[in-house]
């Protein structure tokens, strides 16, 4: 999404149309608990590690948040093209998608349980 948004901000910008993109980190909801899971026998004790780790360890922004930026990058008339909401994430736009990756708290959880798995 990344490449395509600024190849199409790229095309759109002598027409003055601005592309935005959003790249918020993790969002508090209740999105584990209303999403319908389906176990496998085989995976039940890493399923439920990995459910343990997202419920316990990431903080999460409330929607409100991320909505300031939205509204934010809609309102502002910047032609700035990456904007990032909320905790966990790097402010630090020189290297978008690399940078956010590395700083974001779902990837370093993620990153923690399939190494730990692998071991």
């Amino acid at each position: 999404m990344e490449g395509f948004a600024e190849s199409l901000d790229f095309e759109l910008r002598p027409f003055n149309i601005s592309v935005k993109t959003i790249s918020p980190g993790g969002i508090k909801s209740d999105f584990m608990g209303k999403a319908q899971m389906v176990e496998d026998k085989h995976y039940a004790e890493m399923f439920q590690k990995m459910l343990a780790m997202f419920r316990d360890a990431l903080p999460g922004s409330k929607p409100e948040q991320i909505a300031e930026v939205v509204y934010e990058a809609a309102t502002d008339g910047k032609e700035q093209l990456r904007y990032v909401a909320g905790s966990g994430c790097n402010r630090n736009l020189s290297a978008p998608w690399g940078c956010w990756k590395r700083k974001c708290s779902i990837a370093k959880l993620m990153n923690q349980f399939l190494n730990a798995e692998a071991k």
